[in-house]
């Protein structure tokens, strides 16, 4: 490419970032509390999603408490209630090419469960704007008992979006009443760059040198 070529290709970049919301994810290992998202928890749920402190929160009696993977909180749901959806969301802007994020759950659907709960991460347009893409992570089959998945890591590929400000949803399906307790950890969500968007941040930052030479 160019010299000048380069100079615009770097002006868009940092078009973009100056125009977008806050790069990266704000409050990603729940240290404050549930602020930076958006929290729709289940009508009546078995336990209230929130942030905690670690080893005080235990659904159901299950062989282990909450265990944050950064900093000493992580955010808990109880994945039970009323039939219904459970989420957190928020707008972010793509900075870097993988989502990243830890996660721990328990459950027992032996009580006439006959449909299964998923935890899905789903990527849509700011606003209430479609769905771009998803993904479906962990399935409770009805009628199973899994009192530990031990510790997980989630990763899902954005580099489709880099550069854009899209709406991050965690989502828990709940589709039917009371069908047993559950348990549901989760921690540290990130984004991690790939050498592509290194390269775009490297230009957005050159960017802002230009203008701070120009001021």
């Amino acid at each position: 490419m160019s010299r000048r070529g380069l100079l615009i290709t770097a002006v868009a970049v940092c078009g973009v970032a100056a125009g977008s919301a806050d790069a990266d994810i704000v409050n990603g290992s729940f240290e404050d509390g549930m602020n930076g998202w958006t929290v729709v928890d289940n009508p009546v749920p078995f336990f209230a999603l929130d942030s905690y402190a670690a080893g005080t929160a235990n659904t159901f009696g299950w062989p282990w408490d909450n265990t944050p993977t950064d900093g000493a909180f992580s955010m808990v749901t109880g994945w039970d209630g009323e039939a219904g959806n459970i989420s957190i969301s928020q707008d972010v802007l793509i900075d870097g090419g993988t989502l990243e994020f830890d996660y721990r759950a328990a459950w027992d659907t032996t009580f006439g469960a006959t449909l299964p709960r998923d935890f899905s991460a789903i990527i849509s347009g700011t606003g209430g704007g479609p769905v771009l893409d998803s993904m479906l992570f962990l399935s409770a089959d009805p009628d199973t008992t899994v009192t530990d998945t031990g510790q997980l890591a989630g990763s899902m590929d954005v580099s489709a979006f880099l550069g854009q400000t899209v709406t991050l949803t965690f989502e828990w399906t709940v589709p039917e009443l009371n069908t047993g307790p559950a348990q549901f950890d989760l921690d540290n969500v990130r984004l991690t760059p790939t050498p592509g968007a290194l390269a775009l941040l490297g230009l957005a930052g050159l960017c802002g040198r230009r203008r701070r030479r120009n001021a």
